[in-house]
């Protein structure tokens, strides 16, 4: 078992800033909704797992793309309460995030986003910190900026270190960084180019060489597949108040428990547990505090 302290993940992806609402359904045409809740939260996939990577006791390194804008003081403050250390891709250059509106269903949890792609950028793989990977542990990306997530996965490989994928959509050249991988988790709705010719998407991540993969389907048991077989993990029902980066959640604390355990199924079974936590209240960041004596909790 890893040493808590040295407990070290690098994470690759997109950070948004979140405006959240909980209201009754999703918005009818030409009418105005009064929320009874509400909230602006930094967020993104790599950026929610690093950040509950942190909370559970690791050490989080992040590279995405913030810029130099009105929100990057606000984006700063909340990597600096997570304690996560983050590079900027932007290199201050005069850039915004993407602007999420959420829309969260009081009944149920379901959760309605609008957003829109990041900025594109190149970066010169030389600019990038390589020598940090010699203290990861394992690396994990969403799957935006593969300009960067690609050169740094193939020097994950290279130092055998975990290579996990964050699937959510599509995009163009994910292949790319499939083939580096070695964990994929995505979601129900993932699906690929070559996944759609009557190939389902656990056979074409296997085809690109990743060992082990698992499809989350919300409340309902988890499709794994490793070794020989496939099987389904039960997943504990709850009472969902707002699911916002459940799955996001999900993927570092994935990567949390499997450098503790090296078990896939299990530490899947954890993530899901600590996915559902943050399911029972609003927000992304007011549920973070149960994490602290979570390990406590387990023993």
């Amino acid at each position: 078992m890893n040493n808590l302290k040295k407990t070290v993940g690098l994470f690759v992806g997109v950070t948004t800033l979140d405006i959240q609402y909980r209201i009754d359904g999703f918005p009818s045409p030409n009418t105005k909704h009064y929320a009874d809740e509400w909230g602006t939260f930094v967020g993104g996939p790599a950026t929610n797992a690093a950040t509950v990577f942190s909370h559970l006791g690791g050490t989080s390194k992040l590279y995405t793309g913030v810029g130099n804008n009105p929100f990057t003081a606000r984006i700063a403050e909340d990597f600096h309460n997570s304690k996560i250390q983050w590079e900027d891709i932007f290199h201050q250059q005069s850039t915004t995030p993407p602007i999420a509106s959420i829309f969260t269903n009081r009944h149920n949890g379901d959760r309605t986003i609008v957003t829109y792609l990041p900025d594109k950028t190149t970066v010169d793989p030389g600019l990038l910190n390589l020598e940090f990977l010699e203290k990861v542990q394992i690396f994990m990306a969403d799957g935006f900026f593969l300009d960067v997530a690609i050169p740094l996965a193939q020097k994950a490989r290279e130092k055998n270190i975990p290579v996990v994928f964050d699937g959510g959509s599509w995009k163009p050249g994910l292949e790319n960084l499939i083939r580096l991988t070695d964990i994929a988790i995505v979601s129900e709705r993932f699906s690929s180019p070559n996944s759609a010719a009557n190939q389902d998407v656990i056979a074409s991540l296997h085809d690109w060489g990743c060992t082990k993969v698992a499809v989350t389907r919300g409340e309902k048991p988890i499709i794994v597949s490793e070794g020989n077989g496939r099987f389904e993990l039960a997943v504990e029902p709850i009472h969902a108040v707002d699911t916002l980066a459940a799955g996001d959640f999900f993927h570092g604390a994935f990567c949390y428990d499997y450098l503790k355990t090296n078990d896939f199924a299990a530490s899947l079974k954890q993530a899901a547990h600590i996915a559902g936590l943050s399911c029972q209240s609003f927000g992304t960041r007011g549920w973070l505090q149960q994490l602290a004596n979570l390990e406590k909790i387990r023993k």
